[in-house]
């Protein structure tokens, strides 16, 4: 035992690894061991000792032959009787439930250990303290009574009380539920029912409709006032009326359109390099989405933010592009944005429609709207309401046709959107579009009319 002390002691202040002839020289050096033990100590008897130490975790034999403490020791310890508590937990519960007798600590100790109910490391290592302490935590739970005073029995009426306990705590929390709601309604004086809170997001749409058409036709300043007061309207109302979730949500998805129009509009833009124009904007309505999904809690991943097929989805986007930047660019003719073809400009615009204008609308029409819309009217209505939205939204280009094409272009890509639920595919399919209506078409489509007139 004396021995065994010295190994552990001396190992666990040098932190060394030590074989066992050298560990001997050391000892005798060091005059850690008596007289007597210097004269009957032999390699033997300190290889016993350092391989029982190994065993019980106090030493580490790394590589073989060599020994050292084991820092970890009283943390494996502590979990090992974590372990063993739980184990012998489990025990004292399926022993008592099964037999429904009362017990004291000591006799059900002798009765777990005659019956082998527990291993025989847990014959060493059990204490009859422990056994009283995993008795009384279970008294405490309910699954044990303590009557008399150090007997124990198993509570039969455990399950009773669970399920009534979790009875009266659902009462509670649906009285606390009614209340909330009833001083909610109470705060909330306008209330509106699934028709009132229809006829409340059509009533969005036409002021929208309404105010763009001003904007884009009539006085820029009397749009942006209208949108000022459209986007107030929009909150006021969701704030002040009782008004079902899913209908809310919607309403103030579709506020950002008015929001977008303020912000774009009567920001001094004039002080930014005309170049940045479009990503500034654009930033202005992401930035406008993100917030809307943070106060929301939208997960991207829920809109269509996914890697699964997106490459895919991608290309097929960018197919479907050719065709329909052909036709707009039938219908506006822009004139190109240089004076002749550059690769730099095509980059830069590249840049500039897939990052900031298909990823703004995109996620704005089809991954927040249309799926607000959708989970209200199903889909066939959210798709022809963000089709109508988006063909409004560019109004401002003054022509019948655009509105027309864009309005179609809308349903497209929602529709695209709905059968992928990804939003790779309709983010390509605007960008490309895009940029063959501003940076390519404009120096080819001349080209090719020519050749064939």
């Amino acid at each position: 035992m004396e021995l065994r002390n010295v190994v552990i002691d001396y190992l666990k202040e040098s932190k060394e690894k030590v074989g066992i002839v050298e560990l001997l020289n050391i000892f005798l050096i060091n005059n850690l061991i008596s007289d007597k033990e210097k004269v009957t100590l032999e390699l033997k008897q300190l290889r016993e000792v350092c391989s029982r130490l190994v065993k019980e975790g106090l030493l580490i034999e790394k590589p073989p032959g060599r020994f050292s403490y084991n820092i970890y020791y009283k943390k494996e310890i502590i979990k090992e009787r974590k372990e063993v508590k739980k184990d012998l937990r489990d025990v004292v519960i399926d022993y008592l439930k099964e037999t429904k007798e009362k017990l004291g600590i000591v006799e059900l100790l002798n009765i777990l250990l005659i019956k082998d109910l527990i291993s025989n490391k847990e014959d060493v290592t059990l204490q009859i303290k422990l056994v009283r302490e995993i008795c009384s935590d279970l008294v405490k739970e309910g699954l044990l009574i303590e009557k008399p005073q150090g007997r124990f029995s198993y509570n039969i009426d455990y399950k009773k009380e669970i399920i009534k306990e979790r009875k009266e705590v659902k009462k509670d929390l649906r009285e606390v539920g009614l209340e909330y709601l009833k001083s909610k309604v109470q705060y909330k004086k306008l209330k509106f029912n699934s028709i009132s809170a229809t006829i409340f997001i059509l009533i969005i749409f036409i002021a929208i409709t309404i105010s763009e058409y001003i904007f884009a036709y009539r006085d820029v300043t009397y749009g942006i006032v209208l949108s000022l007061f459209i986007t107030l309207s929009i909150y006021i109302i969701v704030s002040v009326a009782f008004i079902r979730e899913d209908y809310m949500r919607s309403a103030e998805s579709l506020a950002l359109i008015p929001l977008y129009v303020l912000f774009t509009s009567s920001l001094p833009w004039f002080f930014i390099n005309q170049q940045y124009l479009i990503p500034a904007v654009y930033s202005v309505i992401l930035a406008l989405c993100l917030w809307h999904m943070n106060e929301h809690q939208i997960d991207f991943r829920k809109l269509g933010f996914t890697k699964d097929k997106a490459v895919k989805y991608a290309i097929m986007g960018l197919i479907f592009a050719i065709p329909t930047g052909l036709i707009e660019y039938i219908i506006l003719t822009p004139n190109p944005p240089s004076p002749i073809f550059d690769v730099k400009y095509l980059l830069r615009d590249t840049i500039y429609m897939v990052f900031f204008v298909g990823l703004a609308e995109e996620l704005l029409f089809r991954g927040l709207i249309f799926n607000d819309l959708k989970n209200i009217f199903g889909w066939k209505s959210a798709l022809l309401g963000q089709g109508v939205l988006f063909g409004i939204m560019h109004m401002t280009w003054r022509s019948p046709l655009e509105i027309a094409f864009t309005f179609a272009a809308g349903l497209a890509l929602g529709y695209f959107y709905y059968r992928t639920k990804s939003l790779a595919g309709p983010i390509a399919m605007h960008a490309v579009n895009n940029i063959l209506l501003v940076s390519i078409l404009p120096y080819l489509y001349p080209s090719i009319a020519g050749w064939f007139s």
